[in-house]
C-alpha cells in the first residue's frame, strides 16, 4: 500500500435523503442490505446505515423535504448496483412489493442486463448483473475479491489497466 493509500480515503458510502427511514429500510431489505446501525432519538428513527457487502453500503437520514427527483430534476447522480441474479433479484422486489423495471437486454459500453428501480422516495438506481470486465467486486471470491483478474480485464477492456 502506497503513502496515498494509507493516508487517502479508505472508504465510500453514499448518503440517501429520505422521508421515513423505516419505509426506506424494507427497500433497501429487499435489494438484500441488512441495518447494521440505527439512530432513534426520542424513539424516532432518524438514520440508519445498511449493509449488503463490505463493498455495498447505504446511509439513509430522514428529512422533512425530499430533494425533487425525476427524469428532470437536477440531482448529484444514483447508485449503481450489482448483483449476480438478476431476475431472482427483480422478482424479489416486486413480491415485496417495490416497482422495478423490466431487465434490458442490449450490447453497451458497460453490462447488457440492467433494470431501473426507485426507492419509496423516488430515488432511481440502476441494477445491473455482474459480468467479466465490471467494476464491481464479486464478495463470493472472498469478501473483496475483484469480479476479474488483470490480464482478464486487459483483455476485455481491450487495454491497459
Amino acid at each position: 500500500m502506497g503513502v496515498a493509500a494509507a493516508s487517502g480515503i479508505v472508504d465510500l458510502v453514499p448518503f440517501l435523503l429520505v422521508r421515513d427511514v423505516g419505509r426506506s429500510i424494507r427497500f433497501y431489505e429487499a435489494l438484500g442490505f441488512e441495518v447494521v446501525k440505527r439512530y432513534e432519538p426520542n424513539g424516532r428513527l432518524e438514520f440508519a446505515g445498511l449493509e449488503a457487502t463490505s463493498a455495498a453500503k447505504v446511509m439513509l437520514a430522514r428529512v422533512d423535504e425530499v430533494p425533487e427527483t425525476g427524469p428532470d430534476a437536477a440531482a448529484p447522480g444514483f447508485l449503481y448496483l450489482y448483483t449476480k441474479d438478476l431476475e431472482a433479484l427483480r422478482a424479489r422486489l416486486v413480491s415485496a412489493g417495490h416497482d422495478a423495471d423490466e431487465i434490458d437486454d442490449g450490447p453497451g459500453p458497460g453490462p447488457n442486463r440492467e433494470m431501473c428501480v426507485r426507492d419509496p422516495d423516488g430515488h432511481g438506481h440502476m441494477v445491473a448483473e455482474l459480468f467479466e470486465g465490471s467494476v464491481a467486486r464479486d464478495p463470493g471470491g472472498g469478501r473483496d475479491a475483484p469480479n476479474r483478474d488483470p490480464a482478464t480485464a486487459r483483455a476485455v477492456r481491450g487495454g491497459p489497466l
